[in-house]
This record gives structure tokens, C-alpha cells and sequence, in this order.
């Protein structure tokens, strides 16, 4: 009688390889993005025309001339206000 050995074969499972190894590149892609990128400058970011941001912001206004002017002054509010309601209610089994 003889005895036969033979190897069992490994059944790898493929689909879970793959998966892994594409969430592991995933966090390796973000972990890089987040700490080692090199961060974009705001040159490159801002377009042309909003460069001159800082000569408009160097505008001094008189907001006394802005409120004596006729047009501002001619402006109406076509909003009612709110009123102003407490923002809990004291008791709670009461209705308001």
C-alpha cells in the first residue's frame, strides 16, 4: 500500500488582494498629498485681475460722506425686522 503525499494547492484569494493593495496605494496617495505635496502658493491661485486686491484695500471711505448722500439717503428697506423671541421655553409641558 502506498501513501500518497502530495501538496495541498494555496487557493489565494484575488479579489481580496486586489483590494487591499488598491487601499493601501489610496492612503499611501493621501498620506502623501497631505503631508509631503508641496503646498500651491497664492500667486498661483489668485487670478490676475484679483491681484490688485491690495490697491483696493487701500481705499480710505469717509462713512460720514457715504451717509449724507442723497442716494444712499433714498434707499429703502423693503425687509420687515425680525423680532426678537427668547430662545427656549421656560416651561416646557406649557405651550407658548
Amino acid at each position: 500500500m502506498a501513501i500518497a503525499i502530495e501538496k495541498e494547492k494555496s487557493k489565494a484569494n484575488w479579489f481580496g488582494i486586489i483590494i487591499f493593495v488598491l487601499v493601501l496605494a489610496a492612503v499611501i496617495g493621501i498620506a502623501y498629498y497631505l503631508f509631503f505635496a508641496a503646498t500651491p502658493f497664492i500667486e498661483t491661485i489668485v487670478p490676475t485681475r484679483l491681484k490688485s486686491a491690495g490697491e483696493i484695500a487701500k481705499i480710505e471711505i469717509n462713512p460720514q460722506e457715504l451717509f449724507d448722500n442723497p442716494v444712499f439717503k433714498n434707499l429703502r428697506q423693503y425687509v420687515n425686522t425680525i423680532e426678537v423671541q427668547p430662545a427656549y421655553n421656560p416651561s416646557p409641558f406649557l405651550l407658548p
